[in-house]
């Protein structure tokens, strides 16, 4: 969906788009540290996929002088060498990594996350996958879940897509209806005399092969060519599009009512109804 379908990516872009659109105010220095290591757009792909897949990690190679997997020493940050991004089927964790201690704010979540050897571009069996200490890492969760639903997903959230799943689908279905109503738009109608005869004789390639003088007569002259004597009738019924117009609205409706976006940021939409102004909107 994601990858194919426009309105299911901007539902998993729009919020994190717009939660970046000012960004931040800050020294020069900051700033252009900030572009270097590309900070924006790092997060902006970790709250992309957070929101898509269920969960990401944000992590920050800091050289510190320590291992990954040693919680950060910030009295010994040498420099933040890069941002790297790794949504969930990139991150493992085992059950020895998860914090057992009740007392500390993270109790019951990973310690440390383990960025397995395809997360990383190894592909080699000696190559276990990198240990991260949590103090490196900045999660983004997806959609919010039920303490079942999450253990059964491993710890993480839900992708924002599958509880909009079916109005997506239904959205399509409109758009791709509408198409072939469009191609058929004006359906030609040939009446011949006597067809029923024809038919019973055995008759339909004589039949056929009129059809195709006619149908080459029209595309190369735009001129019908019918016998008045045979009885042939040729007229073109057109296809009605009414009601068209409210099917899309009712499904891009509901589409916004599950996911919460409204239909001025979706589908780019003008507010409309007495006193739209697009503030509540907004």
């Amino acid at each position: 969906l994601y990858n194919d379908d426009g309105i299911s990516q901007r539902i998993v872009e729009a919020v994190v788009a717009d939660a970046l659109k000012g960004f931040i105010n800050a020294e020069v220095e900051l700033l252009e540290e900030m572009k270097r290591i590309t900070a924006k757009q790092k997060i902006f792909e970790a709250g992309s996929f957070g929101r898509l897949y269920g969960g990401a990690l944000l992590v920050a190679f800091i050289d510190d002088g320590q291992e990954m997997s040693k919680p950060l020493n910030h009295n010994r940050i040498h420099k933040l060498a890069s941002l790297q991004v790794f949504d969930k089927h990139q991150v493992t964790f085992e059950d020895e990594d998860i914090c057992h201690d009740i007392y500390l704010e993270h109790f019951g979540q990973p310690e440390i996350y383990t960025i397995n050897k395809q997360g990383v571009g190894y592909s080699t069996d000696e190559f276990k996958g990198i240990r991260i200490h949590r103090s490196r890492c900045f999660l983004f969760s997806g959609k919010r879940l039920s303490t079942t639903a999450t253990t059964r997903n491993k710890g993480w959230g839900g992708s924002v897509l599958q509880a909009c799943y079916n109005s997506i689908r239904n959205h399509a279905i409109i758009n791709n209806s509408s198409v072939e109503i469009v191609q058929d738009f004006v359906q030609p109608v040939l009446k011949l005399s006597g067809l029923d005869d024809k038919i019973s004789n055995n008759e339909m390639d004589a039949v056929i092969r009129r059809l195709e003088v006619i149908d080459r007569s029209r595309s190369s002259q735009n001129t019908i060519m019918l016998d008045s004597e045979g009885g042939e009738e040729y007229s073109k019924l057109p296809s009605t599009v009414s009601g068209l117009s409210e099917l899309w609205e009712q499904f891009s409706e509901t589409i916004c009512a599950t996911t919460g976006i409204p239909a001025s940021r979706l589908f780019g939409r003008s507010p409309s109804g007495l006193n739209a102004s697009g503030e509540s909107d907004q």
